[in-house]
């Protein structure tokens, strides 16, 4: 199930996952990856269920902690970063970091790699590349000689080569987006890293290649493992360079739908900077009622209940 949703096989892979944790709530013992909580609030972040993601991490750590399974803590921890960071909730995105570093003390390399991810996407959502770089230049030629550095590739190779790009260290981003290759089977990763290439172009002054490929980008078909988030991305970058490009119409077309996502989503930090190119189009993004990113929502007010 763990390799399902790795590969993008998201429906499916979120299916086996539920089966699984499901037997572990009946009381059987989960012996062999134990940190199927955390790749199942993976699958609910990329699948765009968000609140559902939270409640997921949230259920991983308890299972940890209840199993004494001290190793897994750090990962189960990690998961529960990814909707806070994107959301702009620092506090709680900080908090979690905290955790997340104490529990790697123990765990050497693998635990230096848990660290940098969670810091590189609180970087990622403030839009500081610098500190993404910092975060994991480390990992540029890490060997793939652990299995948990292999299962976590997913999570923080593409962060790497965007933190890469960022910086303009362009030779090591083309490398980086190499070792990840097209990832045409897996949907959610495949418009990431087209993304990443079309934005690789755009910085390098490319522009027309850059246009090419995130106009592919939107034609790419729809599946049922579609990932909105990266879509979104792909569509506010899409915007911004056609604004750039003098195409107002198109541009303002790709960003109000990048907006939608980001608005039902409530990623604030992205949201914030769709709005900032929507007002150079001469638009105002819709209202999307939004206000602090740490206001729940219904499903989040179940999910404090569950909690407490």
């Amino acid at each position: 199930a763990v390799w399902e949703v790795i590969e993008g096989e998201l429906v499916t892979g979120l299916s086996h996952l539920q089966m699984a944790m499901e037997h572990a709530r009946h009381g059987t013992p989960i012996t062999v990856c134990r940190r199927l909580w955390a790749y199942a609030a993976w699958c609910h972040f990329l699948r765009g269920e968000w609140d559902e993601a939270v409640m997921t991490a949230e259920a991983g750590v308890d299972e940890a902690l209840a199993g004494g399974y001290a190793f897994d803590y750090a990962f189960e921890y990690l998961s529960g970063i990814f909707v806070p960071a994107a959301r702009g909730d620092w506090d709680r995105a900080s908090s979690i970091l905290s955790k997340i570093e104490h529990c790697a003390q123990s765990m050497g390399g693998v635990g230096e790699l848990l660290v940098a991810t969670a810091k590189a996407l609180i970087a990622q959502a403030r839009g500081d590349f610098g500190d993404m770089y910092t975060a994991l230049r480390a990992w540029h030629n890490a060997p793939l000689d652990h299995i948990d550095i292999v299962m976590t590739e997913r999570w923080w190779r593409p962060l790497l080569a965007e933190a890469q790009i960022g910086v303009g260290h362009f030779k090591e981003a083309s490398e980086t987006l190499r070792r990840i290759g097209t990832a045409d089977h897996a949907p959610y990763l495949r418009v990431h890293v087209a993304r990443l290439h079309g934005w690789l172009l755009e910085r390098r002054g490319e522009t027309a290649q850059a246009l090419e490929i995130y106009s592919a980008i939107m034609e790419f078909p729809d599946t049922v493992n579609e990932a909105p988030m990266p879509l979104a991305l792909a569509k506010l970058q899409y915007g911004g360079l056609l604004l750039e490009s003098g195409q107002r119409r198109r541009a303002a077309e790709q960003l109000q739908q990048a907006h939608r996502t980001l608005s039902q989503l409530r990623a604030e930090p992205f949201l914030k900077r769709c709005e900032e190119r929507l007002t150079q189009c001469g638009l105002k993004g819709p209202n999307s009622g939004r206000g602090d990113p740490r206001r729940l929502t219904e499903r989040e007010h179940e999910i404090a209940r569950y909690i407490g």
